[in-house]
């Protein structure tokens, strides 16, 4: 990616700065870091300020192929992991709101 040096015009200063280029690729550890750390910013500031879990529902591999094809698959399987989340926390009594996200990683779903 490279990067820009930028140094002060007057002798007196030795002062200079480094910019790195970006390749704005959420997979980069530089740029997706800045892009998550924003988008997380963004959330805090809509969402309430309590505890919380984070679970992680996941496609088993060998059933990953009909979700590729059948995209609208991803939402049912959502809406199956927050009713099931439901359903565990009232049974034991408990009131929970969900924030869920989809993650592919691509649109091959690896």
């Amino acid at each position: 990616m490279g990067h820009s040096k930028y140094c002060c015009s007057s002798s007196k200063c030795s002062h200079t700065k480094v910019v790195p280029y970006t390749c704005k690729s959420r997979f980069c550890s530089a740029c997706g870091k800045k892009a998550t750390e924003i988008w997380i910013e963004e959330q805090n500031a809509v969402l309430p300020q309590c505890e919380y879990q984070h679970i992680t529902f996941t496609i088993p591999k060998e059933f990953r192929i009909f979700f590729l094809y059948n995209r609208w698959l991803l939402n049912e399987f959502v809406k199956k992991a927050a009713e099931t989340l439901l359903k565990t926390a009232k049974d034991k009594g408990i009131t929970i709101g969900i924030f869920a996200a989809i993650h592919t990683f691509g649109r091959d779903l690896k």
